[in-house]
């Protein structure tokens, strides 16, 4: 299975998320959790989330990027399911998530040069998702480059049915290659 964690706090007023998802949930495999839909409250079903992750062979973070972070039920998503002797532990048992690739898909509200060390936002978009790399490296995740795309409510519909297409591809490959991992 695919499992899409998706987090997106106002999806009616997305000019890119829901596009972008609509290019991939059709997929045989795909599974979205739709955490604002799921969780408005804001209280985790840790045990469902975490079976999720258990039948996953990749999984998928896909976000605005909000203040230069994950949105705030993501945060709290990350910090409620990803427990010790679930997804880290000082055993290979404690780590349910081990050697599953995972990857992030990005919508941004700045330009792409905006995200520099000379930039207007002063870093580059792989220092502000260190601490999602660094997450999937403790759990001892496979952690993919992520797609990215910046100035998304300025997007053409051109450039969302590419973007689509890649993070199409890019999930079918991944997941090709996770299921001969496992096999």
């Amino acid at each position: 299975m695919i499992l899409i964690v998706f987090a997106h706090p106002y999806p009616s007023r997305s000019n890119a998320n829901i596009p972008l998802l609509n290019s991939v949930s059709d997929l045989d495999n795909v599974v979205v959790s739709d955490l604002y839909e799921k969780y408005p409250d804001f209280h985790i079903s840790v045990k469902t989330e975490q079976q999720l992750l258990e039948q996953a062979k990749l999984i998928v973070f896909q976000f605005p990027f909000y203040w230069y972070n994950v949105p705030a039920l993501l945060k709290q998503w990350q910090e409620s399911v990803l427990t010790r002797g679930f997804a880290f532990g000082k055993t290979d048992a404690d780590r349910e998530l081990r050697g599953k690739p995972c990857m992030a898909v990005v919508t941004t509200g700045h330009e792409g040069l905006s995200y520099q060390s000379n930039g207007y936002d002063c870093h580059t978009m792989e220092e502000f998702l260190r601490p999602l790399e660094q997450m999937a490296l403790h759990c001892k995740m496979q952690y993919q480059p992520p797609i990215i795309l910046h100035q998304a409510h300025r997007a053409k519909h051109e450039e969302l049915l590419s973007t689509g297409q890649v993070y199409r591809q890019r999930i079918l490959d991944l997941y090709q290659h996770a299921g001969s991992l496992n096999e």
